[in-house]
C-alpha cells in the first residue's frame, strides 16, 4: 500500500479550513500540519484536526523534511518560492504573483525541482466548466463569437487590496481555460467611487487572434450577487452560473445567426454531478505530486498574471494594451532560496 501524501495547510481562514477538511477526507493524504498566526483559528484547528501539529511559523513546515506538500491559502509568492526550494509540492491561491516574469520563474523552479505547483482555479474546478468546455471543443455551440463574465456584489476589499488583482483572476482563469488561448489585445476601464484607493468597478475587453472576444464586468457596487459566464455561439448559447445551486449550466438552442424563426427554442440544463471544487483541487494536488497526472494549469496561471498586468497597465495609462505571450527562458541567476521564506 502506498504511503499517504503528507500535507500541511498555511492559513486557517474559511478557505484554509475547507482545504483541511477536504484533505482529511482523502484516504491517500495525511494531514500533518496546520499553520496560522491567529491563535483563535489555531485552536479551532486543534479541535477539529486532533492529529495535525499546530504552529504560527510557516518555517516549521518548510523545515519538516518528512512533509511532502503544502497548501498556501491566498497569494504569497515568497512562501511559494520557499516551499518549492524546500522540495515541497504546492497548492496556492490565484493570482500566483503580481508579475508574469516572477510567475514564470516559479513555474520553472517547480519544474527544475521536480515539484508540483498547482494554482487554485475554483471556477475551472467545477464539473460544469468541464462540460461547457466540451460543448465548445466539440462544436455543439457552433462558432464561438464571444464570452462574457460577471462577478458582482461581493464584499469590498481592504484599501490595501487592488481590485483587479483581488477579484479578476478566477474569471480570467475560466475564460483562458475555455478558449485554450491568450488574448492579443486588452482594454480595460476602472472607477473608484467610494474610496480612491479601492477600485470599485472594472470593465475588461479581451481580443483573441481567433476573432473571439471576451468581456468581464467586475464590481463591488451592485445590489445583486452575480457570478456567471455566458458563451455565445452561432448554433447555441450557454450560461454557467456559479451561484445556482442546481442548474449550474444552461444551454439555449437559440442561434446567434439571423433566421426567420425568432423563437428561443429549447432550453436545457444537463444533469451534472455536484462536486466540491476544493476537493477537486486537493485531488489535483495529489495526482500532480504522485506524478500520475501532470497539472495542466501552470502555463495558464502565468498567462492570467500577464493579462492582469496588462489590465492594470491599461487602467493606469488609459489606453489599449497589446498583449504578448511570454516566452521567457529560465533566468541564469535563478537559485533556490533558503528554507525560511524572505520577510
Amino acid at each position: 500500500m502506498r504511503t499517504p501524501l503528507s500535507v500541511g495547510v498555511i492559513g486557517l481562514d474559511s478557505r484554509g479550513l475547507g482545504y483541511a477538511n477536504a484533505l482529511a477526507d482523502l484516504p491517500q493524504v495525511s494531514l500533518r500540519w496546520l499553520c496560522d498566526d491567529r491563535g483563535e483559528l489555531r485552536q479551532h484547528g486543534l479541535r477539529r484536526f486532533a492529529t495535525a501539529r499546530l504552529t504560527d511559523d510557516p518555517a516549521d513546515l518548510l523545515d519538516d523534511e518528512s512533509l511532502d506538500a503544502i497548501v498556501i491559502t491566498g497569494t504569497s509568492p515568497a512562501l511559494v518560492w520557499g516551499a518549492l526550494g524546500a522540495d515541497k509540492h504546492v497548492l496556492t491561491g490565484a493570482p500566483l504573483t503580481r508579475s508574469a516574469r516572477e510567475a514564470h520563474d516559479l513555474v520553472r523552479l517547480a519544474q527544475a525541482r521536480g515539484r508540483a505547483l498547482v494554482v487554485s482555479e475554483p471556477l475551472v474546478a467545477q464539473p460544469a466548466a468541464e462540460k461547457l468546455k466540451e460543448l465548445i471543443e466539440t462544436g455543439r455551440l457552433g462558432d464561438v463569437y464571444s464570452l462574457y463574465a460577471n462577478r458582482q456584489g461581493i464584499p469590498r476589499p481592504q484599501p490595501s487590496d487592488y481590485g483587479v488583482w483581488t477579484f479578476g483572476a478566477d474569471e480570467l482563469s475560466l475564460v483562458l481555460y475555455l478558449l485554450e488561448d491568450e488574448p492579443i489585445e486588452v482594454l480595460a476601464q476602472a472607477e473608484s467611487y467610494v474610496d480612491p484607493d479601492v477600485v470599485d468597478v472594472v470593465f475588461c475587453y479581451l481580443r483573441f487572434a481567433t476573432g473571439i472576444s471576451a468581456h468581464l464586468h467586475l464590481s463591488w457596487l451592485d445590489p445583486l450577487r452575480i457570478r456567471r459566464l455566458t458563451a455565445i455561439g452561432s448554433k447555441r448559447m450557454a450560461v454557467l452560473d456559479d451561484l445556482e445551486p442546481e442548474r449550474k449550466l444552461t444551454i439555449y438552442q437559440q442561434s446567434a445567426a439571423r433566421t426567420s424563426d425568432s423563437s428561443i427554442g429549447e432550453i436545457r440544463s444537463p444533469r451534472i454531478e455536484a462536486d466540491d471544487p476544493v476537493k477537486v483541487e486537493c485531488e489535483r494536488l495529489v495526482a500532480a505530486a504522485r506524478g500520475t497526472r501532470p497539472d495542466p494549469a501552470a502555463r495558464r496561471a502565468v498567462a492570467v498574471v500577464g493579462v492582469l498586468e496588462a489590465v492594470n497597465e491599461c487602467i493606469e495609462q488609459d489606453r489599449p494594451v497589446v498583449a504578448e505571450p511570454l516566452h521567457l527562458p529560465l533566468r541564469p541567476d535563478l537559485h533556490v532560496v533558503p528554507l525560511r521564506p524572505p520577510a
